[in-house]
């Protein structure tokens, strides 16, 4: 086993699911800032799930793109060994799910709320801690999309996190958020030295405002 996959084994891992198409593979590359989830406009595409690790705020964690789940027994029961290619792909993604420490449940923005996305928010919700999931609205490209995102508070997960994986739109507010509920070890600061002992009296400010007005961006840049 190579050094990085032990540990990556160390680190919080985030899921990212949903439906097929709704943008899973795009916001991984977006997140992990590579292009190694292949993207195509045909549903179900991602056959096996890409692992990658991001960085955000001096924190790591391990991220998965899971295949589009297609059939949703898997969600529930393990099923017999099978050698058909969707079904491994589903058990696959139902294993990751099931070691989630975060669930990223992404939706369609432009499609709207659709019968797939209540049952899947229905059967997770019996398998998984709503604490643990962030619902999280891609395609919301521009301010009138942002109208639009009404049904999804149907779903009950609470205050939605909107995002556009093509353009990086909203996708810091969406790290903060999951860096903010991964629970990372405590570091500790030691006083054995005057350089320690300065970080104590640091000052520490923190930026706030509503999603998508440029937190991250501004804090990126100082």
């Amino acid at each position: 086993m190579q050094e990085t996959e032990k540990n990556n084994k160390q680190l919080p891992l985030v899921v990212i699911f949903g439906r097929p198409n709704v943008g899973k593979s795009t916001l991984f590359n977006c997140l992990t800032e590579k292009r190694q989830a292949l993207i195509s406009p045909v549903a179900g595409t991602t056959r096996d799930s890409n692992l990658g690790r991001v960085s955000w705020r001096g924190r790591d964690f391990e991220l998965v793109d899971t295949g589009g789940i297609m059939d949703l027994k898997h969600l529930i029961n393990k099923t017999k060994a099978s050698n058909d290619i969707d079904d491994k792909v589903q058990e696959q993604a139902r294993q990751y799910l099931k070691r989630a420490d975060l669930v990223i449940f992404l939706v369609d923005g432009k499609t709207g709320l659709l019968p797939q996305d209540r049952q899947m928010a229905l059967l997770i919700k019996k398998n998984i801690s709503s604490a643990k999931i962030i619902l999280t609205v891609n395609k919301v490209d521009a301010p009138a999309g942002r109208l639009k995102i009404s049904d999804f508070y149907k779903l009950s997960f609470g205050e939605p996190s909107l995002v556009s994986a093509a353009n990086g739109s909203g996708t810091g507010d969406l790290l903060d958020i999951i860096v903010d509920r991964l629970k990372f070890g405590k570091t500790t600061v030691s006083s054995n030295n005057q350089a320690d002992a300065e970080i104590e009296n640091v000052f520490k400010i923190c930026i706030i405002g509503k999603p998508n007005v440029g937190k991250s961006s501004l804090l990126n840049s100082i």
